[in-house]
């Protein structure tokens, strides 16, 4: 019998066909590669989408939680001042004569009056109220933060010279010749008139007695009007009520609601 000859590595010769291994490709492993990567692009290009679809809805829902902190802390300066009303038969401020608080012989601000009344007492007590408010005694008192006079919109804190500021200002026309206004005075109607309202930079201190503004220069903003970040503002009326205005209010109706009892008609607003 002639002998076979020997076999060599990786001859299969002999086996059949269907039980020899498939011998792999480099073009297989390169098809695999590619299809994950174009899988991998297209997995990211839908989280962009995604993000793109979802980045807006999730701003418009953090300012609209924003607004809506700032609007509770603008009712709670309106509880405020209508319990200082109750206790006075006026609104704030006194006058700073010591006709309205024997303690009070300077001017001091619509905030400053209103410290007991959103849970300040040992704040108020410590301010010297016989003396201006930003003689070097008083500084410390009123460097301190108070939350309720600050919106959630915007970042500032205190003034270059290190006073905490308000975000919230009352209107001018609370004092009239001089003296504070009472509830009577306002024939206008009070969910027709405002309180206070919402301002933008440059911010006052809160301590300062001249950091009222003029509704009736509008609502858009400014270093002399009331206004918010964009579109408008919050204002507070005297009925305690608080409600967003345009920036594009007429100016007509901004100086029939700036004042108690100027007798326009007012409308719808």
């Amino acid at each position: 019998m002639a002998s076979l000859p020997p076999r060599r590595a990786g001859d299969h010769g002999d086996v059949p066909a269907d039980y020899r291994p498939i011998k792999q490709s480099n073009n297989t492993l390169w098809i695999v590669l590619i299809v994950a990567a174009v899988c991998l692009v297209a997995m990211c290009a839908i989280a962009g989408i995604l993000m793109a679809l979802l980045l807006p809805a999730v701003q418009q829902a953090r300012e609209a939680a924003r607004r809506s902190q700032a609007m509770n802390e603008l009712k709670q300066i309106g509880l405020a001042a209508h319990n200082f009303h109750d206790a006075h038969s006026h609104f704030p401020p006194p006058a700073g004569d010591g006709s309205q608080d024997p303690s009070v012989t300077s001017p001091i601000s619509f905030h400053t009056a209103l410290l007991p009344y959103i849970n300040q007492q040992a704040l108020y007590s410590g301010i010297d109220k016989s003396i201006p408010w930003d003689d070097p005694a008083n500084q410390m008192s009123y460097s301190m933060v108070v939350p309720t006079f600050l919106s959630p919109q915007y970042e500032e804190r205190t003034t270059a010279n290190g006073y905490a500021v308000a975000h919230f200002v009352p209107s001018v026309h609370l004092m009239r010749d001089g003296k504070p206004l009472s509830m009577r005075e306002i024939t206008d109607g009070t969910s027709n008139t405002v309180m206070a309202g919402q301002i933008q930079a440059p911010f006052p201190a809160w301590g300062d007695p001249n950091n009222g503004r003029d509704p009736a220069a509008g609502f858009a903003g400014g270093p002399t009007a009331f206004g918010g970040r964009t579109g408008g503002g919050l204002i507070l009326m005297m009925d305690g009520s608080v409600r967003f205005v345009s920036e594009n209010m007429a100016p007509s109706v901004a100086g029939a609601i700036a004042t108690p009892d100027g007798g326009e008609q007012v409308g719808a607003f």
